[in-house]
């Protein structure tokens, strides 16, 4: 089975670098929300990821994962691609997948059209930040290397673009 992690802090660069991401805790809230449709969650769902390349398709699974904080014996560090990464919730079914290109001009476009209206009447943009897990100014900061194309690989069936 494939492997997708998750920063648990903001990256290098970022306004907010080595702030708690929380990543972990929004994706646990969206699949509490499939399996118990809770209404008042203790932090925002993240109910897809956004990654560079064309590897995924739907119907696939993957092992959700973070970098853990042990010391790699060889290397002596500690950290991403150093420690054991630690899976934090069963295998997850992709749902759904849109190719996602984000040029220069910070125009996001969804399989090849730009972002229209979707999203029951919300504003498309902010409503596809809120689905990673992130607010649109961490967004446009989390993308800062222009132009990106890569898929967003979703885990709910009720989101639409």
């Amino acid at each position: 089975m494939r492997v997708i992690t998750f920063s648990t802090v903001f990256p290098k660069g970022h306004p907010r670098e080595g702030m708690p991401t929380f990543f972990v805790e929004k994706i646990l809230t969206a699949i509490k929300h499939e399996i118990f449709l809770s209404v008042n969650p203790l932090y925002p769902p993240k109910y897809h990821t956004i990654r560079a390349g064309n590897r995924w398709k739907v119907g696939e699974y993957f092992s959700p994962r973070v970098w853990g904080n042990d010391i790699n014996p060889k290397s002596g560090k500690s950290g991403p691609y150093q420690s054991k990464q630690i899976e934090f919730a069963p295998p997850i079914e992709i749902k759904k997948i849109w190719k996602i290109k984000i040029t220069k001009s910070d125009v996001i476009k969804i399989n090849g059209e730009p972002m229209g209206a979707c999203c029951n009447g919300k504003n498309p943009t902010i409503q596809l930040c809120r689905n990673d897990g992130l607010e649109p100014s961490d967004f446009h900061y989390w993308f800062n290397e222009l132009p990106f194309i890569g898929q967003i690989i979703c885990w709910n069936e009720n989101i639409e673009y």
